[in-house]
């Protein structure tokens, strides 16, 4: 009885900590998203979305002050096994990826450039096609299709402001942003594989060389010297800082995740979260549904499930095959 009793108890402990993360995701992604559309839609005293750079920036500030935060919590140490280089090339590739997902919201909707930013598997399979290193099976092809069919389906049914030229330049941005995703990721891998960081090391230092990039973007690109009238604007500011701390909070959220209920399922409620994100959009911001938005939209997230099924069967093997070896 005593046995049972301990069971049900930890059962309920696990099932309580799973609904705090997803709530956690949910909320602080869907405020972030929030959030990041408001600003780049608002007319701040009449000055229209001319600070993406600025934005990136306030975000990667908050996640280094979160990390920090957390490191002095945990009692985790500020030093790293990790070659530098190796986080400058992650800060880098990140802090292009988030620049050119900001700059494409000047030329499509916040709901197309979320869709889109779903293609993120369509970059790295072309590499590997042409460069002939992985071949992937036929369902992760039609997952892919029938994501990047979504996408355009979607493009053409939202009813956008902008010409069809400035789309799909926004578009060409999004790609972008996804090929940076893709270094990225296949660098975190190669850390992962070889020196094992904390989530608190890719936090802090991803983000301080991304910050260091940054900086001599904001001066390039003549933000830096624009930036006293945006502190004329107190509410834009406020949402700046809100937008930045919802993401650092939701990132939290996601490590806690993937230690916790791995990347499948982690993939699963990012994927639903999106759709949430989606559904904020469409009721805040008043973006119309057009039956080629509903296909378009079912047509993404048929692809994200069939995607992630076939990671997850080819995660499944791979676990059994070690399990054989050993």
């Amino acid at each position: 009885y005593m046995g049972v009793e301990h069971s049900i108890q930890m059962l309920d402990k696990t099932q309580v900590k799973f609904i705090l993360v997803v709530a956690g995701i949910y909320t602080f992604f869907g405020a972030y998203g929030y959030f990041k559309e408001r600003i780049t839609q608002a007319k701040y005293g009449g000055m229209g979305f001319s600070f993406p750079n600025t934005l990136v920036f306030a975000e990667c500030i908050s996640n280094i002050i979160t990390a920090l935060i957390t490191a002095r919590l945990s009692g985790q140490s500020h030093r790293s096994s990790t070659p530098q280089k190796s986080f400058m090339l992650l800060g880098t590739s990140y802090v292009f990826a988030m620049i050119a997902s900001t700059q494409a919201l000047k030329c499509v909707s916040f709901p197309v450039q979320t869709l889109a930013k779903s293609c993120k598997a369509v970059p790295i399979m072309l590499f590997d096609f042409f460069l002939g290193r992985e071949h992937y099976p036929l369902v992760k092809w039609l997952a892919v299709a029938s994501i990047v069919g979504g996408v355009c389906v979607f493009s053409l049914g939202a009813e956008e402001t902008q010409s069809r030229d400035s789309q799909w330049f926004g578009l060409g941005l999004v790609f972008v942003s996804l090929c940076c995703d893709g270094v990225t990721g296949s660098t975190q891998t190669k850390l992962k594989n070889t020196y094992k960081p904390s989530s608190f090391e890719y936090m802090l230092f991803m983000n301080l060389y991304a910050c260091v990039c940054l900086t001599g973007m904001l001066f390039v690109s003549g933000e830096a010297f624009t930036f006293p009238e945006l502190l004329a604007h107190p509410q834009a500011i406020l949402d700046i800082v809100a937008y930045a701390v919802c993401a650092s909070l939701g990132q939290i959220f996601i490590f806690i995740g993937l230690t916790s209920y791995g990347p499948v399922r982690l993939a699963l409620i990012t994927t639903t979260r999106k759709f949430f994100t989606l559904l904020i959009s469409f009721v805040l911001f008043s973006h119309p549904i057009t039956p080629l938005v509903v296909v378009g939209v079912s047509m993404v997230f048929v692809g994200i499930y069939l995607e992630n099924t076939c990671d997850s069967h080819h995660q499944t093997g791979d676990a059994k095959a070690d399990k054989k070896v050993n």
